[in-house]
């Protein structure tokens, strides 16, 4: 194998890696993403040591995938964490109930659940 068809395999194994390190990542398997990505890393170095001069620019590109990856998954963390956030609260939150009819959570109103007796002016108004 040619140095050229070396430095294009290892590209498309690049590829491969921060796919599969995304999905792995974004399913729930992080650290199964990030060895993907670890072995990737390793196995350029080992290039560029033997004197490869194109391996250099993929151990780069190695190091920015892992960079964006912790960013990616942070990313995830916190809009987890703002949904459920955002979960608890809308569950927590009630509807007056008016006359004769029961209480009913926010969060069954919002998506639709009304019964066709509740008016939403009903509970709303003063009286």
């Amino acid at each position: 194998m040619g140095a050229w068809e070396l430095e294009r395999a290892e590209y498309r194994l690049f590829c491969l890696a921060v796919t599969d390190a995304v999905r792995l990542a974004m399913s729930g398997r992080v650290e199964a993403g990030y060895e993907c990505l670890r072995a990737g890393l390793e196995n350029a170095q080992e290039l560029a040591e033997s004197g490869e001069e194109w391996a250099r620019g993929l151990v780069e590109d190695y190091q920015c995938a892992l960079r964006q990856l912790d960013g990616l998954v942070e990313q995830q963390r916190q809009a987890v964490y703002r949904y459920a956030l955002l979960n608890e609260v809308m569950l927590r939150r009630t509807v007056p109930a008016g006359p004769g009819v029961p209480a009913r959570s926010r969060f069954q109103l919002m998506r639709g659940a009304r019964p066709f007796h509740l008016k939403p002016r009903h509970w709303l108004s003063p009286n």
